[in-house]
């Protein structure tokens, strides 16, 4: 077979040149004719200006999302939940530990809350270890903007507020009992909302307490709740 068309490669190659060896190329191929310069019928490319639009739009579209979600708020925002979180545990820890009472107490118009003991034993004095220097001993005092590290700015991580999770009531403190948890005292999950950005950029994170054992769950809403 190859040899049989062997001879036709030269006769084109005497006839043609090059032309005549690219036609006997393709029959020993058994592919298509391709001819320089043309692409097979069927074969879509994109042009430059298509491109270019493409990269256009990419870029738009980058410079709206991007700084968006590379905003201190936006990523301070679930660090000052956890370290909220974390004081909150300490909290019910304490409580447990030395068989007595303490409360977070927040602050709405400062945005910050403080950890305070309200039972009747003699713990050691609470110790914050980011309190700025020259802070009374056993003052425990927050602010939320500096958990996220955005200080009081308008549009940094603030207190939105606190609340009753079914009864939708605002309260300002919680309480944890020996045993860890809110109850009897308070029978129902309690919701810590924060926020950060502005109005038209907001995101939330909810920090719920369970009444029965003070465990604190974290999530991030798309949306505040209803009324705030």
């Amino acid at each position: 077979m190859v040899g049989a068309a062997l001879p036709t490669v030269c006769r084109n190659r005497r006839r043609g040149g090059l032309f005549g060896l690219s036609l006997a190329a393709a029959g020993l191929a058994g592919g298509p004719l391709m001819i320089a310069g043309r692409q097979p019928p069927g074969r879509a490319a994109y042009t430059l200006v298509e491109l270019l639009i493409v990269v256009t739009v990419l870029g738009i579209l980058a410079s709206i999302v991007v700084p968006a979600l590379s905003s201190p708020s936006v990523l301070g925002l679930p660090a000052a939940a956890r370290a909220l979180a974390g004081d909150l545990r300490l909290a019910s820890g304490l409580a447990v530990q030395y068989n007595t009472t303490y409360a977070v107490r927040f602050d709405s118009s400062t945005h910050s809350y403080e950890l305070v003991h309200t039972g009747a034993a003699s713990p050691p004095p609470l110790v914050n270890p980011s309190a700025p220097a020259g802070t009374p001993a056993g003052q425990y005092v927050v602010k939320i903007g500096d958990l996220a590290g955005t200080g009081q700015r308008p549009e940094g991580v603030r207190l939105l507020g606190v609340r009753l999770a079914a009864a939708g009531t605002s309260v300002t403190q919680i309480s944890y009992g020996p045993q860890g948890g809110t109850g009897p005292g308070r029978a129902e999950n309690t919701e810590i909302w924060l926020v950060g950005g502005s109005a038209n950029r907001a995101h939330y994170a909810r920090l719920t307490v369970s009444w029965l054992t003070g465990q604190v769950d974290i999530d991030l809403p798309g949306s505040k709740p209803a009324g705030w």
